[in-house]
C-alpha cells in the first residue's frame, strides 16, 4: 500500500490554474513528427553554407525603435537572425536534472537551458555589432508545455517573459499553446506579456463571434495583445516585415483549439506579405509554426515559400523539431529551423540590398557546456523554480527531490516496444491497482509513443529527480485544471483487447511513431506477415506467476469484459482508430456492465472517493509514485530502477 500513500499525497498538490482554461488534453501529444529529438540523442550538423562570418548583430534592437536610414540602392546592410522555436518549456535544458551546472562550464554532458542561450545571444550580438550589422531574435512557437515549469505557464507567464528577458523579440502561437484550450491560450498570452516587449503574431488565428469559449483568446486580438503583422525598424536603418502562421498539420495537433481555429496559411501569408510591402519593408519574415522535412520530402513551410509569392525573404520554421544545419526553401524564400528545446541557437547571416536579399551563411550554434550562463537568467530561472517548490511543497515533493536512482539509460526507440514505454504503462498500471475501491483490477494499461516526451538518463549523478519524471510526461489538462493528463479506466471486450493489440502493430505503419501503442499487463505474439489488423495470434494476461499460460479467448463467444487504464487523451482517440480501420478495429470504452461510455470524462478515476468531487489522478503522478516506491536495491535509502527496464521485455513477439 506504499504506493497508493504517496500518490494520494501528490494529487492533494493545490496548483489548480487560476484561469478559466477549459478541460482536456493535447492529440499527438507528444514528439509531432517522427524528426523530433529526445534527451540524449546527438545530431551531426553540417558546415555552415559557407565559412561563419566573423559578424554579427548589432546593439539589442527594440520592437518599433526609429531607424535613422532606409536601405540604399547599390549598398548592402548585414543582418544577423538568431532564431530558436519549439522550445517547450526547457528552462533548465535537456539531460538529467542533478548533472545540470549552467554557471560552470566543462563539467556536464546536459544542453540547452535559457541561461545558456542568453549568453550566447549576447556574444552574438556583440560579434554583430562590432561588424556593423543589425541583429534580431525571434521564436517560432510552442515555447511552452515540455516541463515541470508549465505549471507556472498561465499564472506566471514564465516562458515568454524569460524569452523577453534573453532578447526575443516576437514570436507565434503554435498547437502547443492551445493544449490548455483557446481560454488557456489567452491565460498563456496575457501572463507573460506583462512587463515585456515581446509581439505575439498569429496572422490566421480566426476565434468565433457564437461561442464564448474563446472570447478572452478574441480580446486579446482585438486589444493589440495578439497581433497579425508587425514591423521592426534596426538601428541600422532596416524595416522588418514580420507576421506568424499556425499551419494546418500542427492545427490538426491541437484539438483542443475550438471554437478557435486557423484561416488558410498560405491566403493568410499572401495578405500578409502585401499589407507589410505597402509599408515599405526591407524584408518579410513568416514566423511558421508548420514544419520542415529532411531529405526529399517538402513540408508545409518549404511548399508555402514556393506559393506564396513576394514572400521572398524569410520563413523560420517551427513544429516539425528539425534540425536543419542548412538552409531549405528556394533562391526566393530562406527556410530554417533550430531543432528544439534550445539546444541549438540558429543564426542566419544576410545581406540586403533595395528589393534583394542575399545568403551569407546559417548555421546551427550548439547550446552546451561550453557556455557559461548568463548570471542574471539563472537567478530568474531559480525564482520561478522557488514558485514550483511552494506548489509541490504540499505533497513532499520539490523540483529537485531525488524520486530514484537509475544505472542506465532508460530510452525509447521508435516503432517498438521501449523500456522507457514498459515503464510507464506499468506505473498507470500499479497506480490504478493500488487505488482502493470495489472495482476489479485492471488488466492492462496503454500508452501512445507520442505523449512519452523524454527519456531517462542516468548521466553522472544517476538521479531521476521530479522535474526529470515530469519531462517524460508533461502534457495535458484535466477537468480539474491541474497540469496533466487524467487517468480513466473502462471496461472492453476480449476482442476489443485483441484489437488494441492490432492496433499497436498496425497504426504506427498508417500514422507514424507517436501513434505507437506501449502496454503493461500482457503479451501478445503476432506475424507480421498475416492479414491487415489480423496479425496477432494470442494474447497473454499478466498473474502473479508471470504471464497466464492460456491465451485470451479474443472470440465472440467471450462475453466477460476487461478493465483497462489509459489517459483520457487516449481514450478520446478511441474513435480515431476506428475511422482509420475504416471500422475494422473498434474499441468502444464501457461501464461495467457493458453500456458505452459516451461522457469521457466520467470515467477518469477518482483517487479518493471520501473527498468531494473527482481527485484526478495524473499521468505524470503514477510516475513519480512508482519511481518512489521503487525497492532500495543498494541500502542506501534511495529507490533503484530494476534492471528489467534497460532493454525490452518481450511484450511484443514476432513469431
Amino acid at each position: 500500500m506504499r504506493m497508493v500513500h504517496l500518490l494520494v499525497a501528490v494529487v492533494a498538490m493545490a496548483f489548480c490554474l487560476n484561469c478559466s482554461c477549459s478541460g482536456g488534453d493535447d492529440k499527438k501529444s507528444g514528439k509531432d513528427v517522427p524528426e523530433d529529438l529526445r534527451a540524449g540523442d546527438t545530431v551531426a550538423v553540417d558546415a555552415p553554407v559557407e565559412p561563419e562570418l566573423k559578424i554579427d548583430a548589432a546593439a539589442e534592437t527594440v520592437p518599433g525603435e526609429t531607424a535613422g536610414e532606409t536601405v540604399e540602392p547599390g549598398k548592402a546592410k548585414r543582418l544577423v537572425i538568431l532564431h530558436i522555436n519549439d522550445f517547450h518549456s526547457h528552462l533548465y535544458g535537456v539531460g538529467p536534472e542533478a548533472d545540470y551546472t549552467p554557471a560552470t562550464t566543462g563539467d556536464d554532458d546536459t544542453v540547452g537551458g535559457v541561461a545558456r542561450i542568453a549568453a550566447l545571444i549576447k556574444q552574438e550580438k556583440e560579434k554583430a555589432a562590432a561588424a556593423g550589422a543589425d541583429a534580431v531574435v525571434f521564436d517560432s512557437g510552442d515555447f511552452t508545455m515540455g516541463s515541470i515549469f508549465s505549471m507556472l505557464t498561465a499564472t506566471a507567464g514564465v516562458e515568454l517573459r524569460l524569452m523577453d528577458a534573453m532578447g526575443v523579440q516576437a514570436t507565434t502561437l503554435g498547437n502547443h499553446e492551445f493544449d490548455w484550450g483557446p481560454a488557456g491560450a489567452a491565460a498563456i498570452v496575457n501572463a507573460g506579456i506583462q512587463g515585456t516587449a515581446i509581439k505575439i503574431l498569429a496572422a490566421n488565428l480566426t476565434t468565433s463571434d457564437e461561442d464564448a469559449k474563446d472570447d478572452a483568446l478574441d480580446a486579446l486580438r482585438k486589444g493589440g495583445a495578439i497581433l497579425d503583422e508587425h514591423v521592426i525598424e534596426t538601428p541600422g536603418g532596416l524595416k522588418i516585415g514580420l507576421f506568424g502562421l499556425l499551419g494546418d498539420d500542427a492545427r490538426s495537433d491541437a484539438p483542443f483549439m475550438p471554437p478557435a481555429g486557423i484561416s488558410n496559411p498560405e491566403e493568410a501569408a499572401k495578405a500578409r506579405v502585401a499589407s507589410l510591402e505597402g509599408k515599405g519593408v526591407d524584408l518579410v519574415i513568416a514566423l511558421s509554426h508548420s514544419g520542415v522535412l529532411l531529405g526529399a520530402g517538402k513540408a508545409e513551410d518549404e511548399k508555402l515559400a514556393e506559393k506564396v509569392p513576394g514572400l521572398d525573404i524569410i520563413i523560420k520554421s517551427g513544429h516539425s523539431h528539425t534540425p536543419l544545419s542548412g538552409v531549405e526553401g528556394d533562391a526566393d524564400t530562406l527556410v530554417v529551423q533550430a531543432g528544439s528545446y534550445g539546444r541549438f541557437l540558429g543564426k542566419l547571416v544576410v545581406d540586403v540590398e533595395a528589393d534583394k536579399v542575399a545568403l551569407v551563411s546559417y548555421e546551427l550554434l550548439p547550446v552546451d557546456d561550453s557556455i557559461a550562463g548568463d548570471a542574471d537568467m539563472l537567478q530568474r530561472v531559480d525564482e520561478f523554480r522557488q514558485q514550483l517548490d511552494a506548489l509541490l511543497a504540499g505533497a513532499g515533493l520539490a523540483y529537485d527531490k531525488v524520486l530514484a536512482e537509475v544505472a542506465f539509460d532508460v530510452t525509447q526507440p521508435e516503432m517498438s516496444e521501449s523500456p522507457l514505454g514498459n515503464l510507464v504503462t506499468d506505473a498507470i498500471l500499479a497506480a490504478v491497482n493500488q487505488v482502493p475501491g470495489d472495482a476489479p483490477l485492471a488488466v492492462a494499461a496503454f500508452e501512445a509513443n507520442g505523449v512519452i516526451r523524454d527519456s531517462i538518463l542516468a548521466g553522472k549523478s544517476k538521479a531521476i529527480t521530479v522535474a526529470d519524471a515530469f519531462r517524460v510526461l508533461p502534457l495535458g489538462i484535466g477537468p480539474d485544471q491541474v497540469p496533466g493528463y487524467p487517468i480513466v479506466t473502462f471496461y472492453i471486450t476480449a476482442k476489443e483487447l485483441k484489437n488494441a493489440c492490432e492496433a499497436a502493430v498496425a497504426i504506427p505503419n498508417l500514422m507514424g511513431d507517436d501513434y505507437f501503442l506501449q502496454f503493461s499487463g500482457l503479451k501478445f505474439t503476432y506475424d507480421a506477415d498475416g492479414p491487415l489488423f489480423n496479425v496477432v495470434k494470442a494474447i497473454y494476461l499478466k498473474d502473479g506467476n508471470g504471464y497466464s499460460d492460456a491465451p485470451v479467448d479474443t472470440s465472440d463467444a467471450n462475453t466477460g469484459l476487461y478493465r483497462v487504464a489509459v489517459n483520457l487523451y487516449v481514450a478520446a482517440m478511441m474513435g480515431v482508430l476506428e475511422s482509420k480501420t475504416y471500422g475494422l478495429l473498434a474499441v468502444t470504452p464501457r461501464d461495467k456492465d457493458g453500456n458505452p461510455i459516451t461522457d469521457l470524462p466520467a470515467a477518469i478515476l477518482d483517487i479518493d472517493p471520501t473527498k468531494d468531487g473527482v481527485q484526478e489522478l495524473k499521468l505524470w503522478q503514477t510516475l513519480v509514485g512508482y519511481l518512489m516506491a521503487l525497492p532500495d536495491a543498494d541500502g542506501d535509502q534511495v529507490p533503484d530502477v530494476p534492471a528489467i527496464y534497460e532493454k525490452a521485455e518481450g511484450r511484443m513477439i514476432k513469431e
